[in-house]
């Protein structure tokens, strides 16, 4: 089996962790304020998720060259606009890249803006899951590396996305709600129409609406 499709299978095994984590654990942590423990990443190496991201997308070589491209610009915009305290640290904040993915696929999905108050309550979600996976401790570091990496990523493309469609409406709308619910269930193993996001973060809906 090649090396990157090894790698991401481990990313593909390590979502469907964190997803089971969180659906077995979302009601118990949807109302806790306290703060979750900090996990980090070093951000000073090498950028891996645009390569391996490009490497999936469709069109031969000159199109996955232009994909990533584009990854790497979303994640140089997610460290210099979104989180720049993380990028003069040196490492990039776990829970706050995951946090970020999520509230930014929830609100393209759904239509919802993502308040202050809702984005922290999410971290301090998804700080905890990550801290009860078995799954991220085990994984290599370069594995750790490429999740945020990809995280952050897709987030800045979602909310790219969503900005560019919502004006369009129609076909536009739907296209990148298709994208969102996709890349839910890629990287943390969550469907939308299952979940709600509000002040609180993160929460169950009492009856899955389609």
């Amino acid at each position: 089996m090649p090396p990157h499709v090894q790698r991401q299978q481990a990313t593909q095994i390590l979502a469907a962790d964190i997803g089971r984590l969180l659906q077995q654990t979302l009601q118990r942590f949807a109302a806790s304020e306290s703060e979750a423990p900090q996990l980090w990443v070093d951000a000073a190496a090498p950028p891996i998720a645009p390569a391996r991201l490009a490497r999936m997308h469709p069109g031969g070589r000159k199109a996955q060259q232009q994909a990533e491209q584009l990854y790497l610009r979303c994640l140089s915009q997610y460290r210099q606009s979104v989180r720049p305290q993380d990028l003069r640290r040196g490492q990039d904040d776990v829970a706050a890249a995951l946090a970020f993915f999520v509230a930014a696929s929830c609100r393209a999905h759904q239509g919802v803006e993502v308040e202050a108050a809702a984005l922290r309550a999410v971290e301090r979600q998804m700080g905890r899951i990550l801290c009860l996976s078995e799954r991220w401790h085990g994984a290599e570091l370069t594995e750790k590396q490429c999740y945020v990496e990809q995280s952050a990523v897709l987030g800045v493309l979602m909310a790219d996305s969503w900005t560019q469609a919502r004006p369009a409406g129609g076909a536009a709308v739907s296209n990148v709600r298709r994208a969102a619910r996709s890349y839910l269930g890629q990287l943390v193993g969550l469907d939308p129409a299952r979940i709600t996001l509000g002040p609180q973060g993160l929460a169950l809906r009492d009856a899955i609406t389609h």
